[in-house]
């Protein structure tokens, strides 16, 4: 999937994955997964995060924010964006903004994103949870770590879904008038 971008010079395109659960008639919603530096939407842990993902009903879609190009040219990594790297400290001006509940995952074993990430949680204007994956570090590579780490969103997500402050977010989105799949209850906050 081609995903236009608009830079100030010029439109160029991102590139991405799109899935959708197998054999369900809608998803409850779609979770985008940005990649910096360090990572890319192929690696083998965002692949897997995203089939977890799919099968709690979630569609997905993985975008890489540094095209093969910039990937290229960045060798030594100066273009890595800080995000990637668990640095949500860096959008301390913005963190009061977010009008969305949110969720932290963090390995626990990264003690300089574990200091950073406790601050800005306390930060952010609407519910946060920061969820500590114990013996993990940055990128969870250790054996079991992404699989917790697909179980806390999935999980997350599930409860967020069912709470009447996601409801009225997402009735306040443009694009849809009320939650995916939400039935009767969409129906009676009408």
């Amino acid at each position: 999937m081609r995903i236009p971008t608009v830079e100030a010079s010029a439109t160029t395109h991102m590139t991405g994955n799109f899935g959708i659960p197998a054999g369900a008639r809608t998803a409850h919603g779609l979770v985008i997964l940005a990649h910096g530096g360090g990572s890319s939407r192929g690696s083998y842990r965002n692949r897997y995060l995203a089939a977890r993902l799919r099968l709690a009903v979630w569609a997905t879609l993985r975008v890489d924010l540094l095209d093969s190009r910039e990937r290229a040219a960045d060798g030594d990594g100066l273009l890595r964006f800080d995000i990637a790297r668990g640095r949500i400290d860096l959008a301390d001006d913005s963190l009061a903004h977010v009008g969305a509940p949110t969720q932290l995952v963090v390995g626990a074993a990264d003690v300089d994103t574990c200091l950073l990430s406790r601050p800005c949680a306390q930060r952010l204007a609407e519910p946060v949870t920061l969820q500590l994956v114990l013996g993990a570090g940055h990128a969870f590579e250790e054996p079991g770590a992404i699989g917790i780490v697909g179980e806390c969103v999935t999980a997350w997500l599930t409860r967020q879904r069912r709470t009447d402050r996601f409801r009225r977010w997402w009735s306040s989105l443009p694009l849809w008038p009320s939650p995916p799949n939400a039935g009767n209850v969409a129906q009676s906050m009408g």
